[in-house]
């Protein structure tokens, strides 16, 4: 259970990262918009139908907001675990003393 709840919640926080990037930097008359924000695929999709002078500005945007967000995920993933360990070695350390 906590696998998948952790798996879950730092997925929905990369891509509320990548649509948040993504959100101002698609047009809204461009085919396809919604989807170049929602996923990495759609833009890659997208781009194949679009000429050059759209899809390359529009791929590196993609491309950087994808990184970024998955860097900021790996980032949070780390600082939660760091916790975590702290907490769980100050529960052993005092279990430790209560034994003793």
């Amino acid at each position: 259970l906590g696998g998948a709840l952790g798996i879950a919640l730092l997925g929905s926080f990369a891509t509320f990262l990548y649509r948040n990037r993504m959100a101002d930097a698609v047009p809204d008359n461009l085919e396809g918009a919604a989807g170049i924000r929602t996923s990495l695929a759609a833009a890659v999709d997208a781009a194949k139908s679009l000429p050059m002078e759209i899809s390359e500005p529009m791929m590196a945007t993609a491309r950087a907001a994808f990184m970024t967000s998955y860097y900021m995920t790996a980032l949070m993933a780390a600082a939660v675990l760091s916790l975590l360990a702290l907490i769980a070695a100050r529960g052993l350390r005092e279990t430790k003393t209560a034994i003793h």
